[in-house]
């Protein structure tokens, strides 16, 4: 019945996958619309979440939403990229900000790895790169690439998030339709990869 019509099928999509895509893009929504009253009620008060994106999602005695949209966090989170304006709210370990690099928490033996934090913690109240502190960052190849991106300023206004599924970097429920819901690619199943490796 998925058969496309003009080889002899029905062309029904995939329903399964429109779901996903769906949910992924209220994920998204989760990020990008946080004034928006759904998102204050379900994100805020409900959740408590504020600040640097979890990982993953609670998904236990919650709300249907929450409970699909948790299903494919990791996914959505894994195909997001950042740029830096206030760098609040992305994650310096565990979020794809720096140009052609995976996120640096891969970059890094497992028993190394430190607890999430925002990209401005790096920074000086002078609104400067606090070099002091990147020294401190392993693997120190990245402080130079770090260097390269304009500190995180307040007057930048809020971080904003783009779609690599997508050229023009938006997400819609086409670009993320058919987007495959594997654990290959995931962040969590790269870094028990690392630390098989450094063990």
């Amino acid at each position: 019945m998925q058969t496309p019509m003009d080889t002899g099928g029905f062309g029904f999509c995939d329903l399964e996958k429109y779901n996903l895509a769906f949910l992924m893009k209220f994920g998204y929504q989760l990020i990008i619309e946080e004034d928006k009253l759904w998102v204050r009620v379900v994100v805020q008060e409900k959740y408590n979440w504020e600040g640097v994106l979890p990982l993953t999602l609670e998904s236990r005695n919650c709300l249907r939403l929450w409970s699909g949209i948790s299903r494919v966090w990791e996914n959505l989170r894994n195909r997001v990229v950042w740029s830096v304006r206030d760098g609040c709210i992305i994650d310096f370990w565990y979020d794809d900000w720096l140009v052609a690099t995976d996120p640096l928490a891969l970059k890094i033996p497992m028993n190394l790895l430190p607890a999430p934090c925002p990209v401005a913690s790096f920074v000086t109240p002078t609104r400067q790169w606090d070099i002091d502190a990147l020294l401190q960052v392993p693997p120190k190849v990245y402080i130079q690439q770090i260097l390269t991106v304009f500190p995180p300023s307040s007057h930048l206004g809020p971080d904003w998030i783009g779609w690599k599924g997508d050229a023009k970097l938006r997400l819609t429920v086409k670009s993320t339709y058919g987007v495959r819901m594997s654990d290959t690619g995931s962040l969590v199943v790269c870094l028990i990869k690392n630390l098989i490796t450094h063990m």
